[in-house]
């Protein structure tokens, strides 16, 4: 038998199914470590359509294998997203990677354009979503600088 009709299996059940519908609907549901694959993608197959699906993980390394398991099982038309912890402590004088900024910034714009098509999954852990962020961060436009730009309109930005 293959596992690939176990999401359709638990959606057929009517307490899954019910259980399903609460989260899409703004509910919770937390799910054994070995079935959040199967249930998330059971999950993105529920309509109405379009919907964003965020997965708590502990830890981020459960969270990196985990959004790699589940961009190999979404259905098509679905994005995985990934928003990952800053690897800094808020009192240290370090800034994070300009990778994690960008991976970041990256996943709330696509959560909160309505361009996106299709559904999201953002996979996070516990640290990343309990971790501060600057409210402007989506919505800020990055500066791109280009050879031959003159220094002078530049300074209108600064």
């Amino acid at each position: 038998m293959s596992l690939a009709q176990l999401p359709s299996l638990l959606s057929a059940d009517a307490g899954i199914r019910g259980s399903l519908e609460q989260a899409r609907d703004g509910g919770s549901l937390v799910v054994p470590q070995g079935a959040t694959a199967t249930i998330t993608r059971a999950l993105s197959e529920l309509e109405p359509q379009p919907l964003v699906t965020v997965v708590v993980c502990a830890t981020g390394r459960e969270s990196d294998q985990l959004r790699d398991e589940l961009r190999s099982v979404v259905p098509e038309g679905t994005h995985v997203l990934d928003f990952p912890a800053w690897e800094t402590l808020p009192h240290e004088r370090l800034s994070p990677h300009a990778e994690t900024v960008a991976r970041r910034r990256s996943a709330l714009r696509q959560m909160r354009s309505a361009e996106t098509p299709g559904n999201l999954v953002v996979v996070a852990s516990i640290r990343a979503l309990v971790q501060p962020l600057n409210p402007d961060l989506a919505t800020f436009e990055p500066w791109i600088v280009t050879q031959g730009d003159d220094s002078r309109s530049l300074d209108a930005w600064l």
